[in-house]
Parts: C-alpha cells; structure tokens; sequence
C-alpha cells in the first residue's frame, strides 16, 4: 500500500461512511411538515435513499401527496419540495443535487439513474415525464404550465394553462436551459446550455438557441473519442 492509499484509509475510518441522514428521520420530519400544515403525505422511500442535509419541505393546506422515490437514490443538501398535491416517483440510482426546487401540483415521474444538477427548478401543474439516464444541467427550469394573456383589467396571474411535459431517456440538457409546456424532447437528444425550448425536438437531434430550433441530427459515432462532446465541432461551434 502506497502513503497515498494509508492516507486515504485513515480518513475513512475518521470520517466513516459517508451515509446521510437517517431515512426514518427525514420521513418523520416530511410527517410532521405534513401534519403542521394539515395536508396528507403517502411515503414510499427505499431504506438505501441518502438525503445529504434536510430537505425544506412545504404543503399546501388539505392536499395529499404521494412520494415515492427509489433504491440507491441521493438527495442533496438544500433541497426544496413544494407538495401541493399530485405524486413524485423518482427511479432507482437517481442524483438529485443540491438545491434542486421542485413544486408539485401534478405527477412528476423522474427515471432510474436520472441527474438533477445544482438549482435546477421544476413546475409540475399536470404531468411531466424525465427517462432514464438523463440528465437535466444546472439552473435549468422545467414547467408544464403557462401564463395566459387576458383582456384589460383582468390580472394575468391567475389566468393559468398547462400541458405535459416528456423529456426522453438520454437525453442530455444543458445549463440554464428551459424546457416549456407541452413540449416532447426526444430520446439521445442535446439541449445546448441557455436554450428556450418551446417546441417538440426530434430524437437524436441537437437543438439551441431561443426559441431552440435543430441544429445537427446526432448519431453514434465510433470515432469518437472517450469524453469528447459531439456538440462542439467547428461548424456547430461557429453557428451556436
């Protein structure tokens, strides 16, 4: 054994493993939320489920949410569940990161193996649909509702639509991007970073831009070399 490898087994028996927080604690302290805010809450979390610090959890008063989320699954610190009633399903293997928001009006249905990078934010009014092994970068924002324009002196706050929301499976969403009410986002599709995606994108395309449009139709390529980004070859580069 090397003094690198010594090192790092004293620091593991120091620090022991890195485990989170007590499931049976978490679910205790969603109840009690639950119960200050006089609403209902089904819960369904696997025993191996990390949550890295305590979730903010808030209810909205008289709903009932079901909360399901599955083997191997991590949630980061500062998390942020707005249960107003509706269902969270998350996979197994997921990785909600830290910061995430999620606000829940209807069913959220996130895969196995699924990443939520750092602040990402979700509305979920109806439904919206994220498929295995995707993964959704950082400060992007997902929402299956939208603000409807109304005539004067009628306040556009309350004047609400919503249509579902399906993310495919591989699926690859950049940072700070948005995906908008009823839009399909196909499976092995990209979303370059900063994109507003208001339309359906074929699978096996790279979309971008606002509004997004396609910019290359994506395929396997077996010159590819391990870790190299299909997006950035010089004509995609120059037309982003």
């Amino acid at each position: 054994m090397t003094i690198w490898e010594r090192a790092g087994a004293a620091a593991s028996r120091i620090r022991g493993p890195a485990r989170g927080l007590s499931r049976r604690a978490v679910e205790s302290w969603i109840r009690f939320r639950a119960g200050v805010d006089d609403a209902a809450v089904d819960l369904d979390i696997h025993p191996s489920v990390v949550f890295e610090g305590w979730p903010s959890i808030g209810f909205r008063p008289g709903s009932t949410t079901v909360v399901s989320i599955g083997e191997g699954t991590r949630v980061g610190r500062q998390a942020r569940l707005n249960l107003r009633g509706g269902s969270l399903h998350v996979g197994r293997h997921a990785d909600l990161r830290q910061g995430v928001i999620l606000n829940l009006d209807g069913d959220l249905v996130v895969g196995d193996r699924v990443v939520l990078s750092v602040g990402l934010y979700v509305h979920c009014a109806e439904r919206i649909t994220i498929g295995a092994d995707t993964i959704i970068g950082e400060y992007s924002s997902i929402v299956d509702s939208m603000h409807l324009r109304t005539p004067v002196g009628v306040p556009v706050h309350h004047a609400v639509g919503s249509a579902p929301v399906t993310i495919g499976s591989n699926v690859w969403v950049g940072t700070k991007a948005v995906i908008a009410s009823g839009v399909t986002v196909g499976d092995q599709s990209f979303v370059a970073g900063n994109s507003v995606v208001t339309k359906d994108v074929e699978p096996w395309s790279l979309v971008g831009g606002i509004p997004a449009r396609q910019l290359k139709q994506l395929g396997v390529d077996a010159s590819l070399e391990p870790g190299q980004d299909p997006r950035f070859d010089d004509d995609i580069t120059n037309r982003c």
